[in-house]
């Protein structure tokens, strides 16, 4: 008989240092009206906040919310949102703002017109990542000039066709 393995609970990385004694089993109101409201009024300054579980997903287990801080004092939002928050919390920088990810969607979005073979976008993710992920089906002269615009610094580019040179 052969047993299968089957993974553990999921484990995140917290890029925020541990607290000594580790992170506290603490509630947490991420899911508060007020809280959400507080979050969404600052859309043009955060990254999407993401939920982690640095010792695996459980009701036992602590949780830590993770937001990114595009534009402005990192130390400040914390203060200011430590006045709405309630439970563990790690606030980093990060590239891009939510209204970044959106005005730089729609702008990838407006070139299907121009038939670069863009087959998907996604936004930088729960990992936290700081640019927009693209597939298309190749990067060639024509999707560069048309791409540059956007910035091309914001954009991971994932060609289903790699040119040679």
């Amino acid at each position: 008989m052969v047993v299968k393995e089957t993974p553990g609970p999921r484990q995140d990385a917290v890029p925020c240092p541990t607290p000594s004694g580790g992170w506290p089993l603490r509630s947490s109101n991420i899911n508060r009206p007020e809280v959400s409201q507080w979050l969404a009024a600052r859309a043009d300054q955060i990254g999407s906040p993401a939920v982690l579980y640095p010792e695996g997903a459980s009701r036992t287990k602590p949780m830590v919310v993770r937001i990114g801080v595009a534009h402005g004092d990192v130390a400040k939002f914390r203060r200011d949102f430590e006045k709405v928050y309630r439970g563990n919390l790690c606030v980093v920088r990060t590239a891009l703002s939510q209204k970044d990810v959106q005005d730089i969607q729609d702008a990838v979005m407006s070139l299907n017109e121009q038939k670069l073979g863009i087959t998907g976008s996604s936004g930088p993710g729960l990992e936290g990542g700081d640019n927009i992920h693209l597939t298309l089906l190749v990067f060639d002269e024509h999707a560069q000039t048309a791409l540059t615009p956007i910035g091309l610094d914001k954009l991971d580019l994932d060609p289903a066709v790699k040119p040679l040179h």
